[in-house]
């Protein structure tokens, strides 16, 4: 659950409706979730059977130079998936809560708290999975609370449920494939380092 639903992955889902209509989306999604199972499984597997985490796994795979550019690969991939995350928690802050708290903070201090969010993320990494854990048991209950009372509300109001099932594309339409490459894309990280949580 705290991989999958995270507010990346729903911003992911938001901005998948530009391109392809609710239930296009909604296969590209499926066919993306069993296609990142499947891999994750298999990548699960190898874990759990060698005790051993991603990184080791692929200087197995690829060598002493392959492993250094698959980690090369790896870096790049999170230093981007990590900007994104604290650039959605940043905006948030902004657009939501410190609205609703009624506290005024100019955009001027944007780059500091983006840089203390940074920070603090990064030092819950340096205690390994069992600082995430801990931060899991916290945070998944409240996302999966957020995603019920979402549903919830859109599902009390009748027109909300038409507009999404008639959703159209505002941008230029791409196919569901496209969009499934796209979903998986996003993702696959997370898939690729299953032999970590194994």
């Amino acid at each position: 659950m705290g991989m999958n639903i995270c507010p990346p992955t729903l911003l992911l889902g938001v901005w998948l409706m530009r391109y392809q209509s609710f239930i296009g989306v909604n296969i590209a999604i499926i066919c993306g979730l069993v296609f990142l199972a499947v891999f994750s499984i298999m990548q699960g597997i190898i874990g759990t059977r060698t005790g051993m985490a991603t990184y080791p796994l692929s200087r197995l795979a690829f060598g002493d130079f392959g492993s250094r550019l698959f980690s090369l690969v790896m870096f790049l991939t999170l230093i981007g998936w990590f900007g994104i995350m604290t650039e959605s928690m940043v905006a948030t802050f902004y657009t939501q809560i410190f609205p609703a708290a009624g506290i005024e903070i100019g955009n001027h201090m944007k780059a500091p708290i983006s840089f203390l969010f940074g920070m603090a993320i990064t030092g819950i990494c340096f205690f390994g999975f069992q600082a995430i854990a801990w931060l899991n048991r916290i945070t998944i209950p409240g996302l999966v609370f957020l995603a019920f009372f979402a549903l919830l509300q859109v599902l009390r109001r009748p027109d909300l449920i038409d507009r999404v099932v008639t959703w159209q594309p505002s941008e230029t339409p791409v196919s569901i494939y496209t969009v499934m490459i796209w979903f998986v894309g996003s993702l696959i990280v997370a898939a690729v380092t299953a032999p970590d949580f194994n």
